[in-house]
């Protein structure tokens, strides 16, 4: 299997970390307006929220177009099969912390493989 340049190494890092932490700030948006509307209104302040679902929702499309691998450019991809209720599903969706391409299978995490 084929390894990143260090060069590469440090970019997909890089953009890996700024998808990480744009992930992270949706998260604790949307789970902090979530815990306010349990305790108060946010009938008079629903135009701020939403404008804030836009501006987050901007953050982590801006963060998600730089995760690329850097040896071929298609974002990193988890597959997950499943079975169940008498069908088998298949999907794949953007990988958080990937091991390695799912496109040309070239090494992305820096830790020694098995």
């Amino acid at each position: 299997m084929t390894q990143l340049t260090l060069d590469q190494q440090r970019r997909f890092q890089k953009a890996h970390r700024r998808f990480v932490i744009g992930v992270l700030i949706a998260l604790m948006y949307c789970g902090g307006v979530g815990l306010a509307a349990q305790f108060v209104s946010l009938e008079p302040v629903g135009l701020l929220v939403t404008l804030g679902i836009f501006v987050v929702t901007g953050i982590v499309l801006w963060c998600m177009f730089g995760y690329r691998c850097p040896a071929c450019g298609t974002t990193p991809r988890a597959r997950v099969w499943s079975v169940g209720g008498g069908e088998v599903t298949y999907s794949s969706m953007v990988a958080l912390f990937p091991r390695e391409c799912s496109g040309c299978g070239i090494q992305l995490d820096a830790r020694p493989r098995d």
